[in-house]
């Protein structure tokens, strides 16, 4: 569980803004989603507790965003998808 300080990290090396997570409450667990560099990333599924959903959307994030090359993130070249929603 430390893809939150991994993707805290990557954004420190990349110059970008802090992650910023919003944790939401259902009556079955949590969901989270991050904001990256102009971006959201949102966990998959509806977890235990609220350090999971965060984690999960941290690890979402991280994995989509560290394959980025320094000038990419917002535009795509052509014939590819950008990664996460826009903010």
């Amino acid at each position: 569980m430390y893809y939150i300080l991994y993707l805290s990290s990557l954004c420190r090396r990349r110059r970008w803004s802090d992650p910023h997570y919003e944790s939401y409450q259902y009556p079955t667990g949590f969901t989270c989603t991050v904001r990256v560099n102009g971006r959201e990333y949102q966990s998959q599924s509806v977890l235990d507790t609220e350090v999971l959903a965060r984690e999960a959307a941290a690890m979402r994030a991280y994995l989509f965003c560290r394959n980025f090359s320094l000038n990419e993130g917002k535009q795509p070249g052509p014939n590819r998808m950008a990664a996460g929603t826009p903010a």
